[in-house]
């Protein structure tokens, strides 16, 4: 696994003096804003797979899930201290390429249940002046067994009104393919995501 670390001085999680990362105080600081003319849009989507919980955690909690793979010149970097967790609040990580600038950085996590990705203003895919994200979701539920969990993805961006119908069908598209990635990966048969080389 390549997590790529940029040169620069030792980053520090963003922390209030009396406590942890607040990600609602994130969110208000760095994350995105809903310009005129723009909609706040909400996309969401649920699948299913055939896996417990802890597995699926496992994997989506991996950083070489969304960082193996990147074919250039998409990348997927996380900036964090050395032997720290990529995936804990205040961590910063940017996926870019052609057309796509998503900087971010690590909102609330409650394992293995919810993860919040928040994007910062700036982010933007296509163009700045049409599509903005601001927020990742991922929502995890059991079944009553324990054999099979619901993964619900939940996208919130800033929008133009003309390709807002482009960006809600593009997601669910998109994100409804997120099981059959999950199942590869935990099954043994690769983990390969959108912008990522085959296996």
């Amino acid at each position: 696994m390549d997590v790529r670390q940029p040169r620069g001085p030792t980053p520090r999680a963003p922390r209030d003096p009396a406590g942890p990362v607040d990600p609602v105080e994130l969110r208000e600081a760095v994350g995105q804003v809903v310009p005129e003319g723009f909609h706040h849009d909400v996309v969401q989507v649920s699948v299913v797979v055939e896996h417990p919980v802890e597995r699926v955690w496992s994997w989506l909690d991996d950083p070489a899930t969304f960082v193996d793979g990147q074919v250039w010149p998409f990348a997927v970097e996380f900036h964090h201290p050395p032997g720290t967790h990529a995936f804990r609040p205040g961590v910063r990580n940017d996926h870019h390429g052609p057309l796509l600038h998503l900087p971010a950085v690590v909102g609330q996590v409650r394992p293995p249940a919810h993860r919040e990705l928040i994007y910062l203003f700036g982010a933007f895919v296509l163009s700045p002046r049409l599509l903005r994200p601001a927020r990742l979701l991922f929502d995890l539920h059991t079944s009553p067994d324990g054999r099979r969990t619901r993964i619900t993805v939940t996208t919130e961006a800033a929008v133009r009104t003309p390709v807002l119908w482009a960006w809600r069908a593009g997601n669910r598209w998109f994100w409804r393919r997120f099981g059959r990635w999950c199942d590869a990966a935990l099954t043994g048969r690769g983990r390969r995501m959108p912008f990522t080389s085959r296996r």
